[in-house]
């Protein structure tokens, strides 16, 4: 009797930590600055009032992508020219059907997606820029452009996610100097259990409609869905 009881107190102990852990919020900060052309996306996630946290940092700059780039050309140039050339006609080849097949079930994707992102709350939201051509006249012309770009996305995120505050936009127009530098800020919210739903169903819609992609990074979709069955 007394195994029985325990049983029964560690499977509603069970049943409570998966509903604490489904209702909870998880809090996504996001972070992207461009300046003197280097690229820095900073991601945070934040659970419970902050007790759990995970950052992810990226850094990119200008000299870490020439030495990278300039590694590959060096490693390639080892291959003879003619595998190379039918290699990457090949890997062409079957990027082009796997992205067609996401084409092909855009429209069940999209459902999928469209009613998570509906589940997001913006709880912030800052995007500040620095353009210039050098030109007045031509500087305007961007500027003018870089709003218009500005309020269409901004447009599309209130479409699909719930805007809780007033965006705060900026951009500066730099007339005597060639520049283009901006800074991204963003604070997003959702029900852990929402993204569990959504990962679940597109689990499924992977299943149901027989995908199985052949090419990085699509091929890993297939590999999971392989291992989960």
């Amino acid at each position: 009797m007394n195994w029985v009881l325990i049983g029964l107190i560690i499977l509603i102990a069970v049943i409570i930590l998966m509903v604490i852990i489904v209702m909870s919020k998880l809090t996504v900060f996001i972070h992207f600055n461009h300046y003197n052309g280097n690229n820095h996306l900073q991601c945070e996630f934040k659970a419970w009032f902050g007790l759990i946290k995970y950052k992810v940092d990226v850094p990119a700059n200008k000299d870490s992508g020439s030495a990278v780039l300039s590694d590959e050309i060096e490693h390639d140039e080892t291959t003879p020219k003619q595998e190379y050339g039918k290699d990457s006609a090949g890997r062409l080849e079957t990027g082009l059907t796997d992205v067609k097949k996401l084409v092909d079930h855009f429209g069940s994707l999209h459902r999928i997606l469209k009613n998570f992102l509906k589940q997001i709350a913006i709880k912030q939201l800052e995007w500040h820029s620095v353009a210039g051509l050098g030109d007045a006249a031509s500087t305007a012309v961007l500027t003018g452009e870089f709003w218009a770009l500005k309020g269409s996305i901004i447009g599309i995120l209130s479409n699909y996610m719930k805007l809780k505050m007033m965006p705060v936009l900026s951009i500066t127009p730099a007339f005597q100097q060639v520049v283009f530098e901006t800074s991204f800020k963003c604070m997003l919210q959702f029900r852990i259990g929402h993204a569990m739903v959504a990962g679940m169903k597109m689990i499924k819609f992977g299943k149901g409609a027989g995908l199985r992609f052949r090419k990085k990074p699509f091929s890993a979709l297939s590999e999971n869905k392989a291992k989960s069955i």
